[in-house]
């Protein structure tokens, strides 16, 4: 069945690709039910406001958003459809991978942070003041971090301290890389997530999806103008 601690959002749609439902983790869950005196284990129930009204055992697709990135896309049939639920019987033995894993998939950002220490071998060595930095790029397994006053060497452990999604974030990253420009000046560090939580994992998920979500948007409104624009032409001419 399907795991929700690693589910961050589901989406429905029909058959032919039309959206239906969007549900964030806090309004899904998948209990355990009985049909027929039958125990099922694989029955998604949404909760939420404004949901259409659909044909009951109608097929629908349930498209699952993934920790680590993938979205995944199950078969499902429709067993109650209210206003505010929707209970689905998802065919959860065979799913279908709609793109490549993106666990490594980088999305630009700039998000604030402090490095309150680092550790060197198996030397930890504290800040008198907090050395501020920048995330200028983040994926769910690491970030590339631009410091300021301060000078690192691959291997070193920092600690940081940012804050996303209205939530604070303190976590170990382990640098792998270290970017310099053309004169030699370091540019930034590559790092890698060092030993994050389960909770931990679903916020940088989350946090990455809305970015992609926000860029899907900015897209599709540039096609939107381009397309108005020609057509204007068109018009004109």
């Amino acid at each position: 069945m399907l795991d929700k601690a690693k589910v961050i959002r589901v989406s429905i749609t029909s058959i032919d690709g039309r959206p239906l439902v969007a549900a964030e983790s806090e309004q899904f869950s998948f209990p355990r039910m009985f049909i027929d005196d039958i125990p099922v284990t694989n029955m998604m129930i949404i909760k939420g406001s404004g949901y259409p009204e659909l044909e009951f055992d109608s097929n629908v697709y349930v498209i699952a958003y993934m920790k680590n990135g993938d979205r995944i896309k199950y078969t499902g049939r429709v067993k109650l459809s209210l206003p505010n639920q929707l209970n689905i019987l998802i065919r959860d033995d065979y799913g279908t991978v709609m793109e490549e894993r993106r666990r490594y998939y980088k999305v630009q950002c700039e998000v604030k942070c402090i490095v309150s220490a680092f550790q060197r071998g198996e030397e930890l060595f504290e800040f008198d003041a907090p050395v501020f930095a920048s995330i200028k790029n983040f994926c769910i397994g690491g970030i590339f971090l631009s410091v300021e006053g301060a000078a690192f060497e691959v291997g070193d452990g920092l600690f940081v301290n940012f804050k996303i999604e209205n939530d604070l974030v303190s976590v170990m990253v382990k640098i792998l890389r270290v970017q310099k420009n053309e004169d030699g000046t370091v540019e930034g560090y590559g790092c890698q997530f060092q030993n994050t939580d389960q909770r931990q994992e679903g916020l940088f998920a989350k946090f990455v999806y809305n970015i992609q979500l926000q860029e899907r948007i900015a897209q599709a409104e540039k096609k939107e103008r381009l397309a108005e624009g020609l057509g204007r032409i068109k018009g004109n001419g």
